[in-house]
């Protein structure tokens, strides 16, 4: 799934959030936090609610909690003393109050672009995938050497 909110995108599918066609790098657990977060946001999320989803079967204590929160928050830009996108319900949980689109998932990766028959081609990739680089780089060399005069 893909939740959009102002300038942002996280698309769960593809493990990404980004800001303006930009991805921001983020933990694994503050990105699982503010999916959920994101995912929840017709509502007040509890913080055992939260820490279940991120910790299952764990006990943690609530400091953790709190840094990730303050991560995602971090992350989304949303800054102290008045919070816009993340509210904090004190004593029971969060909610994201921004307006949230909900959006389908991005089509795979692995899909023709628009406009090629499906009996075509696929265009070749600008560079060489790693192990065939290797191997031309692996060629050269060997070949380098061999040219070189043995005294």
């Amino acid at each position: 799934m893909r939740y959009g909110f102002g300038d942002y995108l996280l698309d769960t599918q593809r493990h990404e959030f980004s800001r303006a066609g930009e991805v921001i790098p983020v933990r694994p657990k503050v990105f699982q936090a503010l999916a959920y977060l994101l995912a929840h946001h017709d509502r007040v999320v509890r913080k055992q609610e939260l820490l279940d989803h991120l910790w299952p079967g764990q006990s943690v204590a609530d400091a953790a909690l709190n840094s990730y929160i303050m991560a995602v928050r971090k992350a989304i830009g949303d800054h102290r003393p008045t919070p816009q996108l993340l509210r904090t319900v004190r004593g029971y949980g969060y909610r994201f109050v921004a307006p949230v689109e909900v959006r389908e998932p991005a089509p795979p990766a692995d899909r023709l672009p628009p406009g090629l028959p499906s009996g075509a081609p696929a265009p070749a990739p600008a560079h060489p995938p790693p192990s065939l680089r290797s191997a031309q780089h692996a060629r050269r060399r060997h070949q380098a050497r061999r040219a070189l005069p043995r005294w």
